[in-house]
């Protein structure tokens, strides 16, 4: 009895470590790109790609320790996140992320 009663816990934590796996696999990380569209103002679209190097928006590219990308890093597609802008809060919506070949 004891025995397949920790069979059923190993197989429950496995199934939660699964689960677990399966969501961080749709968090947005360093090395993804990600399509954003800000919901107020002009409502414009952005897409950018976060970096561990310099911050290029003309290149679309975004370090990681940005306001923006700390907003996005470990949100997921459908999320609205607020972003902060100088001394502007700006909310905003992941339309798509693309995770980075592996």
């Amino acid at each position: 009895m004891a025995l397949e009663a920790l069979r059923q816990i190993a197989a429950e934590n496995r199934a939660a470590s699964s689960e677990s796996r399966h969501n961080a696999s749709r968090d947005i990380s360093v090395g993804d790109t990600v399509r954003v569209r800000y919901l107020t103002g002009d409502q414009s679209l952005l897409q950018v790609t976060i970096i561990r190097g310099e911050t290029d928006l003309k290149k679309g590219v975004v370090n990681f320790d940005a306001p923006l990308a700390k907003a996005l890093l470990e949100a997921e597609e459908g999320e609205e996140i607020e972003v902060l802008i100088g001394s502007y809060v700006r909310t905003a919506t992941i339309e798509k992320i693309f995770k980075r070949a592996a």
